[in-house]
């Protein structure tokens, strides 16, 4: 199949090289994501941010954890006694088997190019770091759909919490692209596409609705020109535990069975 190519700017493979000429040379790094696409990349980078003197800031674009809904749903999940569960359905939509993306030597698939956008939330409202995953998909006759990017994800934490991502390209574009359910310690908090937000905790019900979706990207910026480099070094880890998860996703739906994730000693 002949791959088809966007603007280099796009393209996912270019990225760990960039990543790592901007930390020899010093330079405070935004980059989107994904933060890499194979694990000889990803060693590279950990090797040099670890190397460099002084990272500067370090920004991979997760831009979810910055919309101001996801600030507020962080909130009420603030103090909980119990283990999350949390089930974050993404209506993708269908690209074509020739996209760019597709291509794991280009785009890494979307496991890797794009559900590690789902996989870093979870890390975001856990706090907490994958220990293990778990990856099926449809089988059978899928006529055009490819099997990768019709998945359900699971993710085991350290702290116990559990996070499954639903992630399909069969369904409509006139429905809602993704939804996040979350269910702590009596309260269940639903996200709907970065609109809004229904908190239900015990008898009580408090809502908060967007004039516009707002998923982060201004936020994002501002934390990026914030100078937070201690808050910047934490989100590095949570970057670097994401691409390890969806490496060990991929190679779970390839087993067929669950994947350690593994563990990152220190990054100094």
């Amino acid at each position: 199949v002949a791959v088809r190519r966007r603007g280099a700017a796009d393209l996912h493979d270019l990225h760990a090289g960039m990543i790592l000429a901007a930390l020899r040379g010093g330079k405070n790094i935004f980059v989107e994501k994904p933060l890499c696409i194979s694990g000889d990349q990803l060693d590279a980078i950990i090797g040099g941010y670890t190397a460099a003197p002084q990272p500067g800031m370090f920004v991979v674009g997760f831009n979810r954890r910055y919309a101001p809904l996801s600030l507020m749903l962080a909130d009420a999940l603030r103090g909980r006694t119990t283990p999350l569960q949390i089930l974050f359905r993404v209506n993708a939509g269908l690209l074509p088997p020739d996209h760019w993306t597709q291509d794991v030597n280009i785009g890494g698939g979307r496991i890797v190019g794009e559900v590690c956008h789902m996989v870093d939330y979870l890390q975001f409202l856990t706090g907490s770091i994958p220990a293990a995953v778990t990856c099926i998909s449809i089988a059978g006759r899928t006529g055009q759909y490819l099997r990768e990017d019709n998945i359900s994800l699971t993710i085991r934490f350290m702290d116990g919490s559990t996070g499954t991502i639903l992630y399909s390209a069969q369904g409509s574009k006139a429905f809602s692209r993704e939804r996040v359910e979350v269910f702590s310690s009596g309260t269940i908090c639903v996200l709907d596409d970065f609109r809004s937000l229904e908190i239900v905790s015990g008898t009580r019900r408090k809502r908060k609705r967007l004039w516009s979706q707002d998923m982060g990207y201004q936020n994002e910026l501002r934390q990026f020109f914030s100078g937070d480099i201690a808050g910047s070094r934490r989100r590095f880890l949570d970057a670097v535990y994401t691409t390890l998860t969806t490496f060990a996703a991929v190679e779970s739906l390839r087993t067929g069975q669950p994947s350690a994730v593994p563990e990152v000693k220190s990054i100094e």
